[in-house]
């Protein structure tokens, strides 16, 4: 298959490599609109699916969870959906540690949300999200899995979920852009850049 028949990934983006490509199950997939679009599907249905009824915290704080969340957004594109990534990445821990970085983000995330007050609850859950992203626990997808993951949290706790900046998230857009740069200020110890832009339209 040729990468180039994709078109550019969008800004901050993991690139997909050949190795990636072999992974993919729908055989009419040709651009970058269409792997847009089968995504997409797929994690409506897995929004669907799991905004369906509220989780509990223990449930959704779980590394078991993270995999499982990750495998029905991407279950009906990627062969590899759901499966910790085995290789370095352009950002993202060293594949050997992400399954126990995982875990102990997961009981440490347990504590800071139970010990939470209300007013930094956001900020909480921005740690969280950022602190994954960090991670990369997945070959590709990340972003989206940890975006869904925060809005779960959010509702486990009766609060109402994240704006995101409005939207646009997925493709080139000011959104994205904005969104990328408040990733880089909380690698540099600002998370408040990350807060901020969660809950503006």
């Amino acid at each position: 298959m040729s990468i180039e028949l994709f078109g550019p990934e969008p800004e901050g983006a993991t690139p997909l490599t050949d190795e990636d490509y072999l992974g993919l199950k729908p055989k009419w997939i040709a651009t970058r609109g269409d792997l847009n679009l089968a995504e997409a599907q797929n994690i409506l249905a897995a929004m669907d699916k799991h905004f369906r009824a509220p989780m509990k915290l223990e449930v959704i704080l779980d590394d078991h969870f993270v995999r499982k969340l990750h495998k029905d957004m991407y279950s009906q594109v990627w062969t590899w959906a759901g499966t910790y990534r085995q290789i370095e990445t352009s950002i993202g821990f060293d594949p050997l540690t992400v399954p126990e970085s995982v875990f102990l983000l997961m009981e440490n995330s347990k504590v800071w949300i139970q010990q939470a007050k209300s007013k930094n609850l956001d900020e909480i859950v921005c740690e969280i999200h950022h602190k994954l992203v960090q991670i990369h626990p997945f070959r590709n997808g990340n972003g989206r899995m940890t975006r869904l993951l925060a809005d779960l949290l959010l509702i486990s706790q009766n609060r109402p979920v994240f704006s995101w900046g409005g939207g646009g998230l997925e493709k080139v857009s000011l959104e994205r852009t904005k969104y990328i740069e408040a990733l880089q200020r909380a690698d540099a110890g600002d998370i408040s850049f990350l807060v901020n832009f969660v809950r503006s339209q």
